[in-house]
């Protein structure tokens, strides 16, 4: 028998084409360009409000660190300066055992997701339509948007403090599904080994040695995104609602207007899962149920980055081939920026996650147009809504367009509606109810809402304008995105825009690229084009650089392949583990991060977070058999308080106006005494900040003037040993003045 001729699988081409030498000078002069542009660098320790830090400071703050963008490569080296970060310089401050509650509370939570969403895809779909892995993350996905609907009836009904509504059905719902996988398991083995069979590349020792360190290069990443999830919140939007507002509805049992923080009217849906796992939390004194439940909450919204790296993966693994897949799960996890939004505990990866699940099913539905995908979109889509409103722009009119295109008539679209109005309706139904505005606080010139004045549908439009539209912004913004944003990636935009070049007409890049298109078009012309908005269709971004990565070097140039991937994984990993990448107190004890004002330069190094800190320290838990509370003035974050505090945003009616300002001296010092306010800590700095011109602006009337003039009459003392600049912020006793007797 005569020896048949190499296949091309058997020994792949190695002479380079004019087409990959064209792909090589592109990365490397992006890499090079990237490296030595200068970019923005804001500062750490500002207030992390999105106005607090203009677009026009930030375009003109350029450091070393800036300028030379290769310092990640070189402090990836430096094992002591990692570590003190990790620590806050001191190893009486590490420890890692306190952590145990709010991991048990995220693995409890995962696991009834991925069993809610198991039984709903094995109600809705064959068994044939998903890989083990496909199942996993999409499952997983589902179900926690089912478990955040369920959530959201339990709060209607005022039962958010009773653990059993929670824990019973979940444990049930986990040990039905546990049944349900065995004795699949049982009935049909061969399943066991079926991943295996759809590997492109054959099996073997290099093989193995190959995918060792793939899988370690975004392993590492996110073990990270959940050890920095873990540490307690600091960044201001989070603090002020993305992790108060879910503590206020816990401690009061239920969902309820809170007419001093207008953000809670916004949808929630990510924001709710943490109470179910504020309900099953021990309740300490120093660490109360609420607190270790939101930081289980926080550590969900940073693994939705994995989920949603996980999806990207998912999709490039069913319509490029395995490689695509993991290039585009290594690149997304370790993009310094997104890393950075997740891990505060912002939610632009969850909506992320839904918009990619909704691009999914919509790419299942034109291979198989049934009714099932479209719903599944539709689901899909809703969940994104109830993450954020701007889903509507980003979601919906994007997915129905392509629903539209494909001119299969009504049908698909009604049931794409069915979809989203599951999971959307109920929060415009409960805005209807509460403020007789469906989208409040959006839209106050068209609905009338009882008690908002044309004065404060004015104040919240000019507070989220739009920017100048111009040249010069058009290059500064989308510079951002595409070179100039600090944590950008330095491989994830010139492999999609090769990506582009070579696979414009591929089924699966063409409408991921317009899609893409639109959503930086929508981005820049209707939003006040914050960075971390443009965040959730990075992962269409990641997917397109998989296929590209994959088709351009994986058959042919596998060591280039695989250069590109430990570079980034790198670089990323070394970014995302500094002070100023995250905020990487990973292995601090909590208590030491409550109490305790930081030993070296970080974001936690504020005022309001000193202010905090010293307030938690020194107020007394109770007087006369009451917890002592304090009003906040100018401070709208008052999440790590573990005291109740009286607070509102700049948006709302200011407390210390009603309560005092607008009263006699007797009745002011009688209505804080009635509601237990002993203390009060004003933050001159924010209202100065509030007030400036471009600013959100602020409904209080408050100066420093008035708390001197109240501390002259007596209301108010100044504890003068409150660790904070008495220029930038006081902290105040109220006592009862002499004039009253």
């Amino acid at each position: 028998m005569s020896k048949s001729k190499p296949t091309a699988k058997s020994k792949p081409e190695t002479k380079l084409s004019g087409r990959d030498i064209t792909i090589i000078v592109v990365l490397v002069c992006y890499l090079g360009l990237f490296s030595t542009y200068p970019k923005p660098v804001s500062n750490q320790n500002e207030s992390q409000h999105p106005a607090a830090q203009s677009e026009s400071t930030d375009q003109n703050n350029t450091s070393a660190m800036g300028t030379l963008h290769v310092l990640p490569w070189i402090q990836f080296l430096i094992v002591d300066d990692i570590w003190n970060e990790w620590t806050d310089a001191s190893s009486l401050r590490a420890g890692f055992s306190d952590r145990a509650m709010p991991i048990v509370g995220l693995c409890f939570t995962l696991l009834v997701g991925y069993s809610i969403g198991f039984l709903v895809l094995r109600a809705m779909c064959k068994a044939t339509d998903f890989s083990r892995w496909e199942s996993a993350v999409i499952s997983t996905g589902i179900g926690l948007g089912v478990w955040t609907l369920y959530i959201f009836l339990i709060g209607v009904i005022g039962l958010y403090q009773h653990m059993e509504v929670f824990l019973l059905p979940g444990l049930g719902i986990v040990g039905y599904v546990i049944y349900l996988q065995i004795t699949s398991f049982q009935e049909n083995q061969t399943k066991v080994n079926q991943e295996a069979t759809d590997h492109p590349d054959k099996p073997g020792k290099s093989q193995q040695e190959r995918w060792f360190y793939r899988h370690l290069c975004w392993l590492l990443p996110a073990i990270y995104i959940v050890l920095a999830s873990l540490v307690p919140p600091i960044e201001f939007d989070v603090t002020e609602y993305h992790s108060q507002v879910p503590k206020e509805w816990y401690q009061r049992g239920g969902m309820v207007k809170l007419p001093h923080n207008i953000y809670s009217n916004m949808p929630m849906g990510a924001e709710l899962l943490s109470i179910p796992t504020m309900s099953l939390m021990p309740d300490y004194q120093e660490t109360p149920d609420w607190w270790q439940g939101a930081i289980s909450g926080k550590a969900i919204i940073g693994f939705y980055l994995i989920l949603t790296a996980a999806l990207t993966c998912v999709i490039g693994r069913r319509w490029f081939g395995l490689n695509a897949g993991m290039a585009s799960l290594i690149l997304l996890v370790c993009t310094p920026t997104i890393v950075s939004i997740s891990t505060d505990g912002l939610v632009e990866m969850v909506l992320a996650f839904y918009l990619l699940l909704t691009v999914y099913f919509l790419l299942r539905w034109d291979e198989e147009p049934v009714r099932k995908w479209v719903i599944l979109a539709g689901a899909a889509a809703g969940m994104a809504l109830s993450i954020k409103y701007t889903a509507v722009v980003f979601v919906w009119i994007p997915a129905i367009s392509w629903l539209a295109i494909k001119r299969r008539g009504i049908k698909p679209v009604l049931a794409f509606a069915i979809g989203v109005s599951i999971f959307a309706a109920p929060w415009f139904v409960r805005n209807l109810a509460w403020t007789s505005n469906p989208v409040y606080p959006l839209a106050g010139s068209i609905f009338e809402t009882e008690g908002r004045t044309a004065e404060h549908v004015t104040q919240w439009n000019n507070a989220h304008k739009v920017p100048e539209f111009s040249l010069s912004n058009i290059r500064t913004d989308f510079g951002k995105f595409f070179i100039t944003e600090q944590g950008q990636s330095p491989f994830l935009i010139p492999l999609a825009l090769i990506a582009i070049a070579i696979g414009y007409r591929h089924k699966v890049i063409r409408p991921m690229l317009w899609w893409t298109v639109f959503y930086l078009v929508t981005w820049w012309c209707f939003t006040h084009r914050l960075t971390r908005f443009w965040a959730p269709v990075v992962p269409l971004v990641a997917v397109m650089a998989g296929y590209a990565l994959h088709h351009a070097f994986s058959k042919r140039l596998q060591v280039a392949f695989n250069l590109v991937i430990v570079l980034a994984a790198i670089y990323g990993t070394s970014f995302m583990s500094r002070s100023f990448g995250t905020y990487n107190r990973i292995f601090v004890d909590y208590d030491k991060l409550t109490y305790i004002e930081p030993i070296s330069e970080a974001r936690d190094n504020t005022i309001p977070i000193r202010a905090h800190r010293y307030m938690i320290r020194e107020i007394p838990r109770t007087g006369s058999g009451q917890p002592m509370s304090v009003l906040l003035v100018g401070d709208a974050t008052p999440f790590e308080l573990t005291m109740p505090a009286y607070y509102n945003t700049c948006f709302d009616e200011c407390l210390f106006d009603k309560l005092v300002k607008q009263q006699s001296l007797e009745d002011a010092y009688n209505s804080l005494i009635e509601r237990n306010i002993y203390y009060v800590y004003v933050d001159f700095e924010e209202l100065s900040r509030y007030r400036s011109p471009g600013n959100y602006g602020t409904r209080s009337t408050v100066t420093r003037e008035d708390i001197i003039k109240y501390a002259t009459l007596g209301l108010l003392e100044e504890m003068v040993d409150a660790a904070i600049n008495r220029d930038r912020g006081m902290v105040m006793i109220v006592k009862k003045p002499s004039q009253i007797q």
